[in-house]
């Protein structure tokens, strides 16, 4: 069963206030980000293609040198990014073999996925159709009710977060049906945040895996030394 694996590495980092230039490139524990996940891919020897979604000719050379060794065992595609995360996840779903039973799409600047639960969602997938990482949300949570973004004097309204989980990556597909609900969010013009909600849009129904760990995303300087720290604890 022919897999493949959507790495999403084309994004502007715009949140690192110019402090790094790519977080995709960053070095971090030994090596760069990306390589962190693509090392986890091939010690879970789930798939055998992998699409690179970059950003542009100067980080698609940078990462090509970086993945040199992929070459003489896996298929390695690339396609450019869009102009939003969903136009980017559609570039790589269009990329990949229509050979593939499953589709693997992951946010590479969440260095920390492991290879066990990579294996678990590929098990998952195949009973499920779709299932992605995710976790509860834990926090006390508030609707703040203002009209004027005057956050001094505010209205709160509580929350249920009984049924709120916090959706992180990788999220895994049926590959026909995630490509086909991509095709119709993009004919009825519908903007999506994450990849279950494509899914969903079909009437879908989603598997949720709680990988009972930390894997958050690295998206400002702040999250630096946290994600290094966890990172030097996973290999130790």
């Amino acid at each position: 069963m022919s897999n493949a694996v959507i790495l999403l590495a084309g994004g502007r980092s715009s949140r690192m206030e110019g402090k790094v230039e790519d977080k995709i490139l960053l070095n971090l524990a030994g090596k760069p980000v990306i390589r962190h996940s693509v090392d986890a891919f091939l010690a879970s020897k789930v798939a055998n293609e992998f699409v690179v979604v970059y950003r542009d000719a100067e980080q698609r050379s940078a990462i090509e040198s970086l993945l040199a060794d992929l070459k003489p065992n896996y298929k390695l595609a690339w396609v450019q990014g869009g102009d939003e995360r969903q136009d980017s996840v559609y570039n790589g779903l269009s990329e990949a073999s229509i050979v593939n039973s499953y589709v693997f799409i992951h946010d590479c600047a969440r260095p920390l996925i492991r290879p066990q639960t990579i294996c678990d969602l590929a098990d998952g997938v195949r009973r499920y159709k779709a299932i992605s990482i995710a976790r509860p949300v834990v926090d006390t949570l508030k609707m703040v009710k203002t009209n004027n973004n005057d956050f001094n004097h505010c209205t709160l309204e509580s929350v249920d977060r009984s049924h709120l989980w916090a959706m992180e990556t990788p999220q895994v597909f049926d590959l026909e049906t995630i490509l086909e609900s991509y095709r119709r969010l993009r004919y009825n013009n519908i903007r999506v945040t994450d990849d279950t909600s494509a899914f969903c849009y079909e009437d879908g129904t989603v598997s949720l895996l709680n990988p009972g760990y930390l894997n958050p995303k690295l998206t400002t300087p702040a999250d630096i030394p946290l994600i290094e720290f966890l990172l030097k604890q996973a290999y130790s």
